[in-house]
């Protein structure tokens, strides 16, 4: 079943999905500031970090402009309701990008050789589970049974990512050469890291309403 709309509401969802790829853009990030932190290259993760701060003011820009476009009367008051639930959520996620960034920059995290690798795995598995949130959001408005295949694939993916933080956490808290404020410091970030893919799924969970409704 296909989906009606006029100019107003085109142009809102351009908008929209700019949102979308602004935080795409800051995902993107993440995987390049991990491989500088990973390196050490601390200059480089300063630079990555200012970037990632910078794509956040941008979406929050975009978002804003969304939002008041749809308030001015776009689309029927229900689904309104639903695509500010969209937008609103997908926002949350660029914000913890930017919290990741500057805990470790602010804080200068450092992580044991024994956490390290699994941080950039549990990072890759937040891309991948915002990656089938965006096709998700794309494929929603063109074909629901795909749209509802990616839904499904995040929560797959976020799952992953859940089982993940878990082993590293108990890992990290049987290593033996670290204090427990640094252990604390290490548990703070791959929570927040994991974060990132609990809000993931939770606007993939509002996708999966819209999808719901439409059917019925």
């Amino acid at each position: 079943m296909g989906w009606f709309f006029g100019k107003k509401e085109e142009e809102i969802l351009n908008s929209f999905f700019k949102h979308i790829e602004k935080i795409q853009e800051g995902i993107d990030l993440l995987e390049r500031f991990f491989d500088a932190y990973e390196d050490n290259d601390w200059d480089l993760v300063e630079e990555i970090r200012n970037k990632i701060s910078d794509i956040e003011h941008e979406a929050d820009v975009i978002r804003r402009d969304t939002e008041n476009g749809m308030y001015s009367g776009a689309f029927l008051p229900n689904f309104r309701g639903d695509l500010l639930g969209i937008i609103e959520s997908a926002d949350k996620i660029m914000n913890k990008i930017q919290t990741v960034a500057d805990l470790i920059w602010m804080q200068h995290v450092e992580a044991p050789l024994e956490i390290r690798k699994d941080l950039k795995e549990q990072v890759n598995l937040v891309i991948k589970t915002f990656k089938s949130l965006a096709t998700s959001l794309r494929e929603m408005f063109d074909n629901m049974d795909k749209a509802q295949a990616y839904i499904e694939e995040t929560e797959k993916f976020e799952h992953e990512e859940d089982l993940k933080e878990k082993v590293m956490i108990s890992t990290l808290f049987k290593l033996k050469d670290m204090s427990l404020a640094e252990k604390l410091q290490i548990k703070e970030l791959i929570l927040n890291i994991g974060d990132i893919a609990d809000l993931t799924e939770d606007t993939s969970d509002r996708v999966q309403i819209v999808i719901m409704k439409r059917k019925v």
